[in-house]
């Protein structure tokens, strides 16, 4: 892990679709398929909301018969799926489809970036290339793209050492993180309910022959779960800390009643985890990720103690918005902005930079108290 860029590990997110190429004409269907779906749930969207919210309203264009009409069934429950207008549900449908439609197209946009920028980049989870070789080639060719950067894979803490060398050789990575994500499991409708990781990390850890990263999915990883980490000989750490993406809120969007909402605060902020994990400088190299945003996000999450950063959202924002020059150009700003920091700062090297002092706001202070 000494190679990683320590400007930040660019992640991406794979998923069935994308692991197999598309032709044209297949492509070029899906994406007439989703535009016109894109139209016409657009348009019933516009007549429930006429037919429901408004008294004067004309008839729409399929409101022709006491057999075909939609302003008819607008005003009855069958337009509603979970007290949301179905047209809605559609309208998400489609934009799905038209996204995973070009998603292969993004994942080798992400690969060119990193390897333009000198980027490491880690994927998401390859157990879908375990179930379905068919699935691996996506993984596979990865590599093919980014043949000098630092190719991190991914699986779930509860995967034997066999699995984590088949990852591995699916990507030819340089290390393997395994995930932490007890909370979103149990959130999850069809999450899983048994956590005994510990055995197993230890197993993988002494046994793999590339560094193994443990890392959480955004709500923290605690001092008590760090002493355990130190007993399995973990030696790299993500602490992923809450701030980015929140999947216990997405998960429980999925469930009917919505009834974990009281859990999609949990966890440690990205700062509070790094002042929590300093006793462990030692012991781990830590990567820190969260709702990392800029420069300065960057430079605090250094001088807290981190080695790297991981950054994911904010990346594929811009990509999505500003195609592979966008991207870029911010990354080459984050390198340059945070040389200008530690300019700023006296610090010439990030060694500098991580012994730096710092100011804490009165928040983190008191958290700081009660450790």
């Amino acid at each position: 892990m000494e190679e990683a860029n320590r400007y930040g590990i660019l992640e991406c997110f794979w998923s069935k679709l994308m692991t197999d190429k598309m032709t044209k004409n297949k492509r070029f269907l899906l994406t007439l398929l989703s535009i016109f779906g894109l139209i016409l749930t657009g348009e019933l969207i516009n007549i429930y909301f006429k037919v429901n919210f408004n008294s004067e309203f004309n008839p729409s264009f399929c409101s022709v018969s006491n057999l075909i009409d939609c302003d008819g069934v607008a005003k009855t429950h069958y337009a509603l799926f979970l007290g949301i207008p179905l047209a809605i549900w559609g309208a998400f449908l489609y934009t799905v489809i038209l996204f995973l439609t070009y998603i292969d197209k993004i994942n080798e946009k992400l690969a060119y970036v990193a390897n333009k920028t000198g980027l490491a980049m880690a994927t998401g989870s390859q157990s879908v290339g375990l179930k379905a070789p068919k699935y691996a080639q996506g993984f596979t060719t990865l590599r093919a793209l980014l043949p000098e950067n630092m190719v991190i894979g991914n699986l779930g803490a509860d995967h034997p050492l066999e699995n984590c060398q088949k990852a591995v050789a699916m990507l030819s990575a340089d290390a393997l993180e395994l995930h932490l994500n007890a909370a979103q499991e149990l959130v999850m409708p069809e999450g899983d309910r048994s956590f005994y990781w510990l055995e197993n990390l230890k197993q993988v850890t002494q046994n793999l022959a590339v560094p193994v990263i443990v890392k959480e999915v955004g709500g923290g990883i605690s001092p008590l779960a760090l002493a355990k980490l130190k007993q399995c000989h973990v030696k790299y750490v993500d602490l992923s800390g809450k701030g980015g993406t929140n999947f216990i809120a997405i998960e429980n969007e999925r469930r009917k009643r919505k009834e974990y909402h009281f859990l999609t605060d949990l966890g440690l902020t990205t700062a509070e985890v790094l002042l929590a994990a300093q006793p462990y400088k030692a012991d781990f190299s830590f990567t820190a990720s969260g709702g990392i945003r800029n420069a300065l996000d960057i430079a605090k999450c250094i001088a807290l103690g981190a080695d790297n950063v991981g950054i994911s959202g904010l990346f594929l924002h811009t990509l999505l918005k500003e195609d592979t020059t966008g991207l870029i150009a911010l990354i080459e700003d984050l390198k340059q902005q945070l040389a200008q920091i530690m300019l700023l700062v006296s610090c010439k090297n990030i060694t500098e930079l991580q012994q730096a002092p710092y100011v804490l706001s009165a928040e983190l202070l008191a958290f700081r108290s009660q450790l």
